[in-house]
């Protein structure tokens, strides 16, 4: 029987080339000048650039690579996985919590089950995929599988969306590039 860190791993998510970010997309268009009738003159850009903006809530996000979602810990406690932000910036230590079904990282958070995509019945760990670096799952709460919500397009080439618990348009399977494993918490890396 395994222990709660050797059923922890650490591991970037994405969904058909969106990464799992705190980064939605706004569009940012640079003013243009030059001379008009002889006069210098400076007009609103008309074409702009979709641009990352932090967020408090986690999205799909296209701008990004896949592989360059934020680094999630997942750690098993209790019989559920808790998931915690590692990748450096302000979300760092905080986990996933949900607010009306949206997802956002918070000082305390809720448990999640990792379940087949083709069984959502079926609740895995880590001990179900040893050795594997990379694999399909859904994440369940309370509240129901992680959706997409709504797809926002910022230009031609790049959009975003906010990921909820409820009231999504369909539950996501993503891919777990798994990083690490047999992780232990950050304040006690000797943890057996």
């Amino acid at each position: 029987m395994s222990t709660d860190r050797q059923k922890s791993f650490t591991a970037r998510l994405s969904y058909n080339n969106y990464a799992v970010c705190f980064y939605e997309l706004s569009l940012y268009a640079e003013p243009v000048t030059g001379y008009f009738r002889g006069h210098l003159v400076t007009v609103d850009g008309t074409k702009g650039f979709a641009g990352l903006k932090p967020s408090q809530y986690l999205c799909l996000n296209n701008k990004l690579y896949a592989n360059e979602g934020e680094l999630l810990y997942f750690r098993y406690r209790d019989g559920k996985y808790v998931i915690y932000v590692r990748e450096q910036g302000p979300h760092y230590g905080k986990v996933l919590d949900q607010s009306n079904g949206w997802l956002l990282a918070a000082e305390n958070g809720i448990s999640f089950n990792l379940v087949d995509p083709n069984n959502h019945n079926q609740v895995l760990t880590l001990d179900d995929f040893p050795g594997a670096t990379s694999k399909e799952l859904c994440i369940q709460s309370n509240r129901g599988l992680i959706q997409d919500y709504d797809y926002v397009a910022c230009d031609h080439s790049f959009s975003h969306s906010y990921l909820v618990t409820h009231g999504g348009k369909k539950s996501i399977p993503f891919n777990f590039e798994i990083v690490e494993t047999n992780v232990p918490y950050v304040g006690n890396p000797e943890e057996v």
